[in-house]
Order: structure tokens, then sequence, then C-alpha cells
């Protein structure tokens, strides 16, 4: 799946949704758009990374990243620490990545947290929980 060069004007962000299945990248990416949200998408941890550098070198910034936790590979814990410590070299302010996960036990929300995750939706998605989420980001920018 292909986004082309994101038009933010008429848009409250762009979002980079991650996740190894298609099936969840289509529901979230329908939600996300739903709520007036531009979206990219990566399916896998390496894409995702390379999708972030490659809007740092044409000058856009992600409102938000949606990471599934559970991908081959590379997971989105891994994805995450990258993530953050290019933000750190780069002294870019911070974007919020939130898990998107299936697992709701307590160790993999504190994994998530360690990671650098800010927040963690459970799958299957619900639209109230994603809106809720996304007030909560777009109130802290």
């Amino acid at each position: 799946m292909t986004i082309s060069e994101p038009r933010l004007e008429k848009s409250k962000g762009l979002v980079l949704v991650v996740d190894d299945n298609y099936f969840n990248i289509v529901i979230v990416k329908n939600l996300l758009e739903t709520f007036g949200y531009q979206v990219q998408t990566a399916l896998s941890g390496q894409e995702a990374i390379e999708k972030f550098e490659d809007s740092i070198n044409k000058g856009f910034s992600f409102f938000l990243i949606l990471m599934e936790c559970q991908m081959p590979l590379m997971d989105g814990f891994e994805t995450t620490k990258m993530l953050k410590m290019s933000m750190e070299v780069q002294k870019l302010e911070p974007t919020p990545i939130i898990a998107f996960t299936a697992s709701h036990d307590e160790r993999t929300v504190q994994t998530c947290y360690k990671s650098g995750m800010v927040s963690y939706l459970c799958e299957p998605l619900v639209k109230e929980d994603l809106l809720k989420v996304l007030c909560q980001i777009e109130s802290q920018k």
C-alpha cells in the first residue's frame, strides 16, 4: 500500500500506521481518515523506520505513530526504541508512539512504556478508544 506525498492543509495531521497485517491497516486507516487524518502505512518495523527517516528528509513530520507490537523480524518494541533514538540524535520533537496490541497483560503494557510508547490500544480496535487517544494527543500538542 503506497500513499502519495502528504498534503496536510485540509488534515488534522499525518499518522503512520505500522502493522504486518494488511487487514488491520485498512481498518485503522479508514477510521483515522474519517477523523480527518492523513495516513501513511508500513508493513514492518524496518519500513516504518524508512518512512520516518524519509519524512525528515522531505521536511514533514508525523502527528503520531500507531505501532503493532508483535511483528516478525523487528517487533514494535524494538522499532519504537530505534525511532526514539533517531528523534534524540536528530534533536526532533518526539513523535508520540501508541501501541496497538492484542496482548492486554500487564507485562506487555509495561514493555510498551519501557520502549518509549506513550499509550496503548487493544485489538480488536474500538473506534471510541482510538478517538480518545487521538484527543489526548491533540490536547498535548
